[in-house]
């Protein structure tokens, strides 16, 4: 029962990560098609879109905090070991323990704060198009929840899985 439980987590994170990641391939790809309409308009016919810095740095927003779900996913985040990698191998399930709790209190804080920071901005929005400023801000807030949903499935999935090792030696 356990086993299927941990698969069944590993399957919601891994959903949530494809779909973010599709989400910020759109945002990359539209990027890129707002920017080479701006480069052709004003080389060809000399005329410069209105807005479209507003538009490229929101799509950039979008890319950069829904893409970083994957780095989050394929633990491609820059991490120093050098101290982790000393630690005595008995260690390792008990300072991946602790990692992951950090990881977890971390993307909590930085959720809570990104939501209170939206809160702020709700009236707000940008000069020329008018396009609200917490929609800057949502790519982040949803990125951190993924990031607390994939590590609270990490913890759980540690805590399974040293509950079936203890239950064994036993």
């Amino acid at each position: 029962m356990e086993v299927y439980e941990i698969k069944t987590l590993e399957k919601i994170d891994d959903s949530f990560e494809k779909v973010m990641f599709i989400l910020a391939s759109i945002s990359f790809i539209g990027l890129i098609f707002i920017n080479i309409i701006q480069i052709l308009s004003r080389y060809v016919i000399s005329y410069s879109i209105t807005g479209n810095q507003e538009i490229s740095i929101l799509l950039v927003s979008w890319t950069i905090f829904l893409g970083f779900s994957k780095v989050v996913k394929e633990k491609e985040d820059i991490s120093i070991t050098f101290l982790i990698n000393k630690l005595p191998q008995r260690l390792d399930k008990t300072v991946n323990l602790v990692l992951t709790l950090l990881f977890l209190i971390a993307s909590g804080w930085i959720l809570g704060a990104t939501y209170s920071y939206m809160i702020v901005q709700s009236g707000m929005t940008t000069q020329v198009l008018s396009i609200p400023n917490y929609l800057y801000t949502l790519p982040l807030f949803v990125l951190m929840i993924y990031v607390f949903i994939h590590f609270l499935i990490q913890l759980t999935t540690i805590l399974i899985e040293s509950n079936n090792k203890g239950g064994e030696e036993n």
